[in-house]
């Protein structure tokens, strides 16, 4: 089975559950595993071995309306629609 992995990655799925299952030290973990101590850190606070998506994620703002903005509007709109000459 091939597994496709991060580019970057410095791990894979079964050495992520041998870190997630390790009650040793992150210090020692990462001196046996060759990786970063942050490396460590980040796996046993995940609740999966995958790999996230890598693609970047395209975030939709939304428009946040507060409390008494839409009748100043229509007021604006109905003042604005009065004000102009017959």
């Amino acid at each position: 089975m091939q597994i496709k992995l991060h580019a970057n990655a410095t791990t894979t799925p079964k050495i992520r559950k041998q870190i997630q299952e390790s009650t040793k030290p992150v210090a020692v973990l990462a001196r046996e595993l060759g990786v970063a101590e942050s490396t460590i850190r980040r796996w046993k606070r995940r609740t999966t071995v995958n790999d996230g998506s890598h693609t970047k994620q395209k975030r939709v703002r939304g428009i946040q309306i507060k409390e008494g903005w839409l009748p100043f509007k229509a007021q604006y709109q109905s003042n604005r629609d009065c004000s102009k000459a017959p």
